[in-house]
């Protein structure tokens, strides 16, 4: 489902499938990859953590580490951005100087 692009039906599906086998940390990593996918950083960067917590081989908790490590550099990217484009008005830059 997720990669013929029905991301949200593929959503519903894996959670359900986390429901049942919570400890599954591929079934877990992809519904991290669905909400990432459905614009849901933080619930993906949630999946990927709990994922990571049960994955049993190198290469897979190399793999999730570095979608962790992704989402963490886009949320603080996302952050400087909206950080950036904060107006300020006299009253700020008076308590600056």
């Amino acid at each position: 489902l997720y990669i013929r692009g029905k991301v949200r039906q593929a959503v519903v599906e894996l959670e359900k499938a986390a429901r049942m086998k919570p400890t599954e940390s591929v079934i877990l990593e992809h519904l991290g990859d669905a909400y990432l996918k459905s614009n849901l950083p933080e619930k993906a960067l949630s999946q990927y953590q709990e994922a990571l917590r049960h994955a049993t081989d190198d290469e897979l908790r190399n793999k999730i580490q570095a979608k962790i490590m992704g989402v963490q550099r886009e949320r603080v990217a996302g952050h400087a951005d909206q950080t950036a484009e904060v107006p300020r008005g006299p009253a700020s830059r008076a308590r600056e100087e």
